[in-house]
């Protein structure tokens, strides 16, 4: 078991948006004990996930619409577009 030192080490480098590899490097730590431990700490409410932004996110609305109008993924995609919207179909698609 690892002290509450290493824990909150572990939980501050992730909340710094360090991923478990790059953190059980530099805790000279498996990467599946990083895991681990933020597992255990997300399950008790301790690790909070910051939200990010999203390059869909001016246009979410939008797609909202057009999707209960039924328009498939790739009008969707060629409709925002032509509205500046720079990101792939690959995108859209997953939010769809």
């Amino acid at each position: 078991m690892l002290g509450v030192e290493m824990q909150t080490t572990i939980k501050t480098l992730f909340e710094k948006r360090y991923n478990k590899s790059q953190i059980a490097q530099m805790l000279n730590v498996d990467r599946k004990t990083v895991r681990k431990i933020l597992k255990e700490l997300d399950e008790n409410g301790v690790v909070e996930r910051k939200e990010r932004a999203s390059i869909l996110d001016p246009f979410k609305e939008f797609i909202e619409i057009q999707v209960s109008k039924e328009l498939s993924a790739k009008r969707i995609f060629q409709d925002i577009s032509m509205e500046g919207f720079d990101g792939s179909y690959d995108t859209v698609k997953k939010y769809v």
